[in-house]
């Protein structure tokens, strides 16, 4: 073979090369989205609650795909005796971190944490 020809043959395996590296780049991204929505998926959700006394702390982490009302959560805290004195969301990554912190409309009364938690639980499965 001649020199110009093997220049071209290098030149023609390099094209091939570089076309490949950017279909394999395609596919490496595809393979990351694809990731990290079944991951966001496959995150069961969380319900931490802490009885401060009169006051009652709701944590929920979720993923982020997850098909959730804030606002239902809200109305049985208020169903179950709670006032909301703050509500928060962040993301983080894949997840949803949901903090309610809440306080007894009675406080002689207080709030029936178990029933909370058990409504709560429902409403989250």
């Amino acid at each position: 073979m001649s020199v110009p020809e093997l220049v071209d043959q290098a030149t023609a395996y390099v094209k091939q090369l570089q076309k490949r590296l950017g279909e394999y780049k395609e596919m490496k991204v595809q393979l990351e989205k694809e990731r990290s929505e079944m991951r966001s998926k496959m995150i069961p959700p969380v319900l931490y609650m802490r009885d401060l006394g009169s006051n009652l702390e709701v944590h929920l982490i979720t993923g982020l795909n997850m098909e959730f009302a804030l606002s239902h959560f809200i109305s049985i805290l208020h169903e179950e005796g709670a006032e909301i004195i703050s509500a928060t969301c962040h993301h983080s990554g894949d997840r949803a971190i949901y903090t309610i912190l809440s306080q007894a409309i009675y406080p002689r009364i207080g709030i029936a944490t178990s029933s909370v938690q058990q409504r709560l639980k429902s409403l989250i499965s």
